[in-house]
């Protein structure tokens, strides 16, 4: 094989791996988007149904430490570099129960859609930030402007409910965006420590399980999951367990580590369009039409941008 062709294969294989890597990335941030929206439709929903913060924690550290549990302990020595003890805790601490009890907690006070768009905007502001000081991703116009409309849509959506002294939305309101924050410190974290993505899931689970589940069950017991339906209970175990507790945080901590913090955190702005498509079928619970406006917007500005930076992410 001649030198050409030989430089003719290698640009080959160097844009088809590219392709793929994009490809993948879209895959990964679809699957995440799309598995956070039915996790917030059925935290809702449980909600709505009487189960608390503590239960739904439960529920979903539980399954998501029974399904990772033997995997951890298989790929610990082989898989699991660069998490120490105290890393491990750091981590379960921002995407473990503390972060469940913010969602659920901000689902009693405030409207459904109204949370989301929060929660999910101040996500996309925040792991920017943290990404641009801490790792050193680059910021072009278009991510820029995509910056400027996620911090406008906050003020936006949050303003009215602090205005309105008669409700505790705002309290709502706060714990959506402490979740979002939290949720962003976790994927900043993941991607500094250059920790394999299904390590960091299977750890949070796996330690969340181990501490949290002992509190729940000394302190509120069995008694109230006892009392719900089957229904309601394997919805939440799929919902919490597998699909947020596994699937969604793999799927975007992947995503993050093909296409880099900035663009992924894209995706997250397709989220609420899923998750009320996902709560209405669930609690019937409808967006006020200014509220449909902000996910339709929310959807379309994301897909735009994602669009306008098509270039993945370079990789060592």
């Amino acid at each position: 094989m001649s030198a050409t062709q030989l430089h003719k294969l290698k640009s080959a294989i160097t844009v088809s791996r590219r392709y793929f890597r994009m490809r993948a990335g879209l895959m990964f941030g679809l699957c995440a988007a799309l598995g956070w929206g039915g996790y917030l439709a059925a935290t809702r929903h449980a909600v709505a149904e009487g189960l608390t913060s503590n239960d739904l924690a439960f529920i979903r550290y539980t399954t998501a430490g029974i399904i990772l549990g033997p995997w951890l302990l298989l790929h610990w020595r082989d898989r699991c570099s660069g998490l120490s003890l105290s890393r491990s805790l750091i981590l379960a601490l921002l995407a473990g129960p503390p972060l469940v009890m913010l969602v659920a907690g901000g689902s009693r006070h405030a409207p459904f859609a109204t949370g989301m768009l929060v929660e999910l905007a101040v996500l996309a502001v925040v792991g920017i930030l943290l990404a641009t000081w801490w790792l050193g991703e680059r910021l072009d116009a278009i991510r820029v402007a995509g910056l400027v409309a996620l911090t406008v849509r906050i003020i936006v959506v949050a303003g009215p409910v602090f205005l309105c002294c008669t409700s505790r939305s705002w309290m709502g309101v706060i714990m959506y965006a402490g979740a979002g924050c939290m949720f962003a410190a976790f994927v900043a974290l993941v991607e500094k420590w250059q920790i394999e993505p299904l390590a960091a899931t299977a750890v949070v689970s796996v330690m969340s399980a181990c501490t949290f589940g002992p509190y729940y069950l000394g302190v509120d017991g069995l008694g109230r999951l006892s009392g719900v339906s089957l229904w309601l209970l394997g919805e939440q175990v799929v919902g919490q367990g597998l699909v947020a507790g596994v699937v969604a945080l793999t799927a975007f901590s992947l995503c993050v580590r093909l296409e880099g913090i900035v663009r992924a955190m894209l995706f997250p702005a397709l989220t609420p369009a899923a998750g009320v498509l996902f709560g209405s079928s669930l609690t019937g619970e409808l967006p006020t039409i200014t509220q449909a406006s902000f996910l339709a917007l929310s959807a379309l500005g994301a897909l735009f941008l994602l669009a306008a930076s098509r270039q993945p992410r370079t990789m060592a």
